[in-house]
């Protein structure tokens, strides 16, 4: 209708409106309100913007190519520029004042300005930007949508054609604009994009509905993805920049200690993250609250008469809908995008300040279990502490608009809601604090034992010889067990606070509609349809956020307590290095001359050591101090200890440039101590330290070796030099090894160096350290593990005259009690029981050893040795799930968990979540058939509908505490022990093969973050999934019932819904297959790096080891990262299919009216608000259940595909208490370590009962893997292995472990006291444990610690007095057989003379076989088994043996120092 007709007065379009009243049909907007509101503000937003990013711009470099679209571009903003200029030439000219407003002239003039800040900024932006504008872009699509409304004003005015078509054609070119400003720039860009995710170079279109991840889903629905698949990671999530500004933010503050310090730093630092999710989040809020008034005015149409006007009103409803549900689902998917934005970037700032703070503790303090746990268990939980930061603000806003806008349709009846809110908050907040402080319990009590089970994976080998198994493996269960019983009371919280929260929605309408229809009986008002259902969609936009509130303050605890975990980390005590260190003063000529010593071939520039120690003072070289390495004095106690455990405070101890200087002492008496205090590893060290060196290379006395290949090992992230490297490799006697492995030296060590003899890894840690080509060598007690001619060969080639490291001028500091090393050494220091520096001096070395040579007696080393093989290795798994259906998943593994759980509590809980469902939709149509009836006999029959409303009320809760008790208490407790256990029934009945192949960290995530998705995340998953499922159920029968037409497109919807979730799924399973996959190898990193802590701090490796860090960080972020971002992906996908949904029931409702009928129209419209949050709830719980049943199935294959030992039955073939006599045949005996790997080669021998048989040869000779086969721990081929007449083929492993007794080289304590590892199984009298301790002349030491109840594992012990408690425990425990493998290597002479006297008394009658590497004490054995490439090539007595020429006096004679050794004679 036109302005001047009749109805329609001149001044209203000048007014603010903002509806026209009659004019235009009625239904339009006024200009002025067109132009000050929908108009002005984007232009002033656009204009404010535009300086700055224009700024940016003109500094930024080109980034494209010519492309036709940048002409295209430059005309289309030209003519726009054209058209707003014309136009603000029009308005003042064409139109008299009374047409136009206040502010048409200057919208019209911003409107010029705004057109060439286009201009301007899209040349720029397609030049100097790789993506496509988003400034550009929200201002075109907003200007464009918002100026429809001003575009139908115009032409409706009755104005002159010529300004409504201008203004057309302007409208029509932002269009066109937006068009080509949407395009990406991906293939014009003047660089490589491989490198550069999508998300980088997408436009705000392609980012807001997530068509970067099409090529994602694509390759996912149609192949295996592996990391190579994946986009790359966008620079801002780098960890490499997230760490450096978390780290240096953190180093500044003042008051670490400060409770939430940590957090506040985080947030300071990542805001820009957290804000991100802000403006998104407050649009779903102000879309969300726009509903109930479309809610209102929807019932309010479906009651009025078909009239043109109404017709337009429809229109308008329509629209309106579209608007609200599509910006719903754009803004609903940026929301959860910009929240899992934020918890990547947390992850990736967190993990390395955690890292860095690792290398940083002291030695003592470091724990591979702690660190785990952080970067694991409480990274996952800040990172839902996180998202519920942003669920619990933005409740207490929707809560506040709720109760608002409920007060404006129920009046006094509002407070209702208001007290059941208060009621909630409180009840949230009362159970968040004892929710959070029980979590942290269940963290710890997780922590402590995935610690145990790391630690007892890492020493399988060990604790299978020395028949533990079954001890320490009942041990983890019963800590699981514990762990189950603790994590109850969290549950239970957890289970009150999900109650509390679906208290809210059912309680709350009943209680507010009793108290409106109590009120209203006494007012004259009643509850119509339209209050009713506007008064119920109010409700739902208020419960909502309750229910948000109730699970959210509670994980927001969580995610506190667990930074407050990693605040407790972080400010940890760290190492202070209080050395004196010296830059060592040599000229530049001669510091080259060295290096080029040193590199033989080639530089390999290493990091100055001076550079890694912190905290320690650093002095000028003093004059002619360029000799002295080294100097010591003072004394060092252990923070529990009441004496000093090393003392030099006499006279100073000092280390002289190029000499070899060897340390050693009795059992006890300091000397790894001595060497941690030149390292800088003693913090509480009394006393002045000083070291000049430019470099330290140190191998401990636990070898440490990382999961590498060999080759990567010994380089240890330096550069290949094949000449040097060769050296090395001869030098250490490792030639020969490589050349038996299948793949040489890129052979992977696996997890702890288990594929590999305790020589080997003493052998590579040596060269590790000898490559890195330092000046000065410290070696812990290093060729323990050595026989005597591999130990020869190697020392001579090392420290002889003519040694590698002799002719570099290497110092080198070795602990050793040989005294086949003690004859090569410049200088020998002793240190006593006490720790006193008795003597020093090459003199003393022949009072402490009786077998001393000089170096000067010594004859030439053989050249070749027979070399045991190994199992092949190749590299570790990059894949523990290789035989799952990772694209369409298996339904089977939900039986499998719902077999776990078992029958009857999952029927009880699905009964009970059917009466929940129920309960909580069918009261809309009960509301409809109240609210009717009350428009035709107001407040009558209130009894009725108010107790069926009651009724429904009390079942639904009453269906949800069944549900949640059922599952989150009793399911969790069935399901967590039935998986743990059966892992570990697995692994602790797995083959060795299995060790040696898979990584430590796969099997440690089967443990620990497997287990967590089935303790906290699968139940709560299962649950939630239940119960929105079979709501939406309901809510979707209800719509069909209230709009039957709109149920026509039902099976459609279901055939859409089934298509998403198919593609869906098929790239989401792999994506976290994928996460969970790259996560161990970050986790065995930490682990690895914890063990080998010291190692790494004296090569200087630090920096080194958080490169990798932050590499396998970042590799582990793009599938975790990229699969949250499928999840926003999928939340904008159903919900556009909502609004269809939306869409069709208000057309409907629009169009067919009158056979629908308000009531009908408020259920119908209700539940599709409902429904949406529903249908989000129920996809955030289904992906979690799918996720979380991933570790089920991850579970399930690892159980199927691992093979275990067999048989694994009763010991039936064997007496109670076999072995009875001690005889031991081998008949023909062939074994391996795999199909190709023989080892043991038609071995045959008797011995006889009470025999003690010495098994003798060259490393690798299969001394080891004869005493393996007799715990069946390699694969016996061919023969029989008979003891006492049984052939042990035919019993369990496990028996047979139990059943002998064994030392096994590397020591093996159990994590606890003294009297645990000497007795476990807690059978024997104090009294036999302290008289075996005293025949060991280790009671006294033990006592003054504390006695039995003393932790073994306080650092307090060294390894010879470990190995001596191992001896005890073999000592205290009941066979006829004993097998020790070299188990004195970490013993002093005084103390092996203990040992060999306690096998003479206690073991008289035992049937003994001894490896061994040293043959002083071989006339106290019976028969001497001498082995030579697994071949058995003599078995006599040794006085018969040494009487002749035989390979055994061969050896013998080469020990003594008098030929080289040639064990075939020729």
């Amino acid at each position: 209708m036109p302005q001047n007709s009749p109805s329609c007065p001149p001044w209203a379009d000048s007014s603010f409106g903002p509806w026209a009243g009659s004019c235009r049909s009625g239904f339009d907007f006024t200009l002025y309100f067109e132009e000050t509101i929908l108009s002005l503000p984007v232009l002033c937003l656009f204009l404010i913007a535009l300086p700055f990013r224009l700024s940016y711009l003109i500094r930024a470099d080109v980034t494209v190519v010519y492309s036709a679209v940048q002409p295209i571009k430059s005309v289309s903003t030209l003519s726009y520029v054209a058209t707003e200029l014309v136009l603000l030439i029009l308005w003042p000219i064409n139109t008299p004042r009374s047409q136009r407003t206040t502010a048409t002239i200057p919208t019209a003039a911003l409107s010029l300005l705004a057109s060439l800040g286009v201009a301007s900024l899209s040349w720029l932006e397609h030049r100097n930007s790789i993506r496509p504008s988003f400034i550009l872009t929200v201002f075109l699509l907003f200007s464009s949508l918002l100026d429809v409304a001003r575009t139908r004003t115009l032409w409706m005015l009755g104005l002159s054609a010529t300004i409504p078509a201008v203004f057309t054609v302007s409208m029509a070119l932002r269009c066109l604009m937006l068009t080509l400003e949407s395009i990406e720039k991906r293939k014009i860009l003047s660089f490589d994009t491989n490198k550069i995710s999508p998300e980088s170079t997408s436009g705000p279109v392609n980012r807001s509905l997530f068509f970067w991840l099409s090529s994602l889903f694509l390759r996912g629905y149609n192949k295996i993805l592996t990391l190579d698949d994946l986009y790359p990671l966008e620079s801002h999530l780098e960890s490499s920049k997230l760490h450096g500004a978390l780290q240096t933010a953190w180093d500044k503050v003042p008051d670490k200690n400060r409770q939430g310090s940590l957090f506040f730093t985080w947030l300071t630092v990542q805001y820009r993250f957290f804000l991100l999710a802000a403006l998104p989040k407050l649009i779903v809020i102000g879309l969300s609250f726009a509903q109930p008034f479309l809610v209102s005015t929807a019932i309010a149409y479906a009651g009025s008469p078909n009239t043109e006007r109404n017709d337009s009103i429809g229109y308008g409803l329509i629209g309106a809908y579209v608007l609200v549900y599509v910006g719903l689902a754009i803004s609903t998917g940026q929301y959860e995008w910009a929240v899992y934005r934020t918890c990547t970037s947390m992850r990736g700032a967190l993990v390395p300040c955690i890292f860095n703070k690792t290398l940083r503790l002291q030695s003592e303090e470091a724990n591979s279990a702690a660190s785990l746990t952080l970067v694991t268990t409480d990274i996952e939980t800040i990172a839902q502490g996180v998202i519920a930061c942003h669920e619990v603000w933005s409740s207490f806003v929707e809560i506040s608009l709720a109760v608002f806008l409920l007060a404006r349709q129920v009046g006094v009846a509002c407070t209702v809601p208001v007290g059941v809110t208060i009621f909630v908050l409180v009840g949230a907040v009362c159970i968040a604090t004892p929710a959070g402080i029980r979590q942290a319990a269940w963290i710890k009590a997780s922590q402590l034992r995935v610690a145990n089970t790391s630690k007892t994976l890492g020493s399988i080998r060990s604790l299978r010889l020395s028949g533990l198994n079954s001890i320490a493996f009942s041990h983890i269960e019963k800590l699981r067990s514990e762990e189950i019983a603790i994590s109850r009371k969290y549950r239970s919280f957890l289970g009150f606070g999900a109650t509390l929260g679906n208290c809210a929605p059912i309680l709350t309408p009943i209680l507010m509609f009793i108290t409106f229809a109590g009120v209203s009986s006494h007012g004259g008002s009643t509850l119509t349809i339209s209050r009713a259902f506007t008064s119920l969609t109010l409700l739902q936009l208020l419960t909502a956020p309750l229910g948000k509130i109730s699970y959210s303050l509670p994980t927001v605890a969580g995610g506190i307590a667990s930074l407050a975990r990693i605040q407790a980390y972080l400010v940890l005590d760290e190492r202070t290095d209080s050395r004196l260190l010296i830059p060592n003063s040599r000229s530049d000529e001669d510091r080259e001359s060295h290096k080029l010593q040193m590199y033989a071939t080639s530089h390999l520039p290493e990091k100055n050591q001076l550079d890694t120690v912190q905290e320690s003072e650093i002095v000028e070289n003093p004059l002619d101090s360029h000799d002295i390495v080294a100097s010591i004095q003072g004394s060092f106690t252990w923070p529990d200890a009441a004496e000093p455990v090393l003392r030099i405070e006499k006279e100073k101890l000092e280390i002289r440039r190029g000499t070899f200087t060897l340390i050693t002492g009795q059992v006890g008496s300091g000397k790894s101590t001595l060497l941690k205090a030149i390292l800088g590893e003693l913090r509480s060290f009394k006393g002045t330290i000083r070291v000049c060196s430019d470099g330290i290379a140190y191998c401990s006395q636990s070898t440490w070796i990382p999961a590498r290949a060999i080759r990567d090992v010994i380089l240890d992230h330096a550069p290949l030099d094949l000449a040097w490297y060769n050296m090395v490799l001869d030098a250490c006697a490792l030639q020969p090894d490589l050349d038996v492995l299948p793949l040489g030296d890129n052979t992977n060590v696996g997890s702890t160096g288990i594929s590999l003899s305790g020589g080997q890894k003493q052998r590579i840690a040596l060269a590790r350290a000898i490559y890195s080509q330092k000046e000065f060598l410290i070696l812990d007690d290093v060729l323990s593990g050595l026989d005597l001619e591999t130990k020869g060969k190697v020392v001579k080639s090392l420290v002889g005259p003519q040694g590698i490291l002799r002719q570099r001028n290497v110092t080198t500091v070795l602990s050793s009690c040989d005294a086949h090393v003690a004859k090569y050494a410049d200088h020998v220091l002793i240190l006593d029981e006490l720790g006193t520096l008795e003597s020093a001096g090459v003199g003393y070395a022949k009072e402490f050893f009786p077998t001393f040579q000089s170096s000067e007696d010594t004859n030439t080393l053989a050249d070749t040795s027979t070399i045991q093989q190994r199992p092949a290795q190749g590299p570790i798994a990059a894949s523990d799930c290789e035989d799952l259906a990772r694209q369409t998943g298996d339904a089977a593994v939900y039986m499998f968990y719902f077999r776990s759980a078992g029958l009857w509590p999952c029927l009880v809980a699905l009964f009970g979540l059917v009466l929940y469902a129920f309960s909580l939709s069918f009261p809309t149509i009960w509301l409809k058939w109240w609210s009717e009836a009350n428009e035709k006999m107001p407040n009558a029959h209130l009894g009725k509908w108010l107790g069926v409303y009651a009724a429904l009320g009390v079942g639904g809760i009453l269906g949800f505490l069944i549900g949640a008790w059922e599952i989150l208490l009793v399911v969790i407790a069935r399901s967590g022990l039935y998986f743990h256990t059966m892992l570990v029934n697995t692994v602790s009945r797995a083959t060795m093969q299995f060790f040696a192949k898979i990584d430590h960290g796969i099997t440690i995530n089967r443990f620990s973050q497997d287990l967590q998705l089935v303790d906290m995340e699968l139940p709560s998953a299962a649950l939630n999934t239940a119960a929105h499922a079979l709501v939406t159920i309901a809510q979707f029968t209800i719509i069909g019932i209230a709009s039957r037409f709109v149920a026509i497109v039902f099976p459609f919807l279901g055939i859409l819904f089934f298509l998403v979730q198919r593609v869906y799924l098929r790239t989401s399973r792999q994506l976290r297959l994928l996460d969970i996959e790259h996560k161990a190898p970050l986790y065995s990193h930490c682990m690895e790096t914890i063990s080998g802590l010291i190692t790494i701090r004296a090569f200087g490796h630090e920096n080194e080891y958080m490169h990798r860090l932050r590499t396998l960080l970042d590799e582990s972020q793009r599938p975790y990262y990229l699969f949250h971002c499928l999840q926003a992906a999928l939340m904008v996908v159903l919900n556009m299919i909502i609004a269809v949904l939306a869409v069709l029931v208000i057309i409907f409702s629009t169009t067919l009216r009158d056979q629908i009928g308000p009531g009908y129209v408020g259920v119908a419209l209700s539940n599709i608000l409902t429904i949406s949050n529903t249908i989000k709830s129920l996809i955030a719980a289904w992906v979690t259940l799918e996720i979380s049943i991933g570790a089920v199935a991850r579970i399930r294959a690892f159980v199927k595909q691992t093979k275990l030992e067999e048989p694994h039955g009763p010991p039936s073939a064997a007496s109670s208490n076999w072995p009875v006599t001690g005889d031991i045949q081998f008949r023909n005996v062939t074994a391996s370590y795999g199909p190709t790997n023989k080892v043991l080669d038609g071995v045959s021998l008797f011995i006889q009962s009470g025999q003690k048989i010495a098994v003798c040869g060259r490393s690798g000779s299969g001394k080891t893997s004869l005493a393996l086969s007799l715990f069946r721990m390699i694969d016996i081929e061919q023969g029989e292995l008979l003891i006492d007449g049984v052939n042990i083929l035919a019993l369990d492993p496990e028996y047979i472990r139990t059943s002998l007794v064994a030392i096994p080289q590397d020591v093996f304590v159990l994590k606890g006291t003294v009297r645990f590892n000497l007795d476990p199984s807690e059978a024997l009298e104090e009294a036999a444990i302290v008289q075996t301790l005293e025949r060991l002349q280790l009671w006294e030491s033990i006592e003054k610690r504390g006695g039995l109840d003393v932790s073994v594992e306080d650092g307090t012990f060294s390894q010879g007095e470990l190995q001596l408690l191992n001896f005890a425990r073999a000592m205290l425990r009941n066979s006829r057989i004993i097998i020790l493998d070299e188990s004195t290597s970490s013993l002093d002479n005084d103390a092996k003379a203990i040992v060999n006297q306690a096998l003479k008394t206690r073991f008289a009658d035992w049937t003994v076989i001894s490896i061994l590497h040293h043959l002083d004490t071989i006339q106290d054995y019976d028969y001497v088994a001498l082995l030579d490439g697994g071949k058995l090539v003599e078995f006599e007595d040794p006085t018969s043996l040494l009487a002749r020429d035989s390979a055994f006096k061969r050896l013998f004679d080469y020990q003594k120092g008098k030929l080289s050794p040639n064990l075939s004679g020729e």
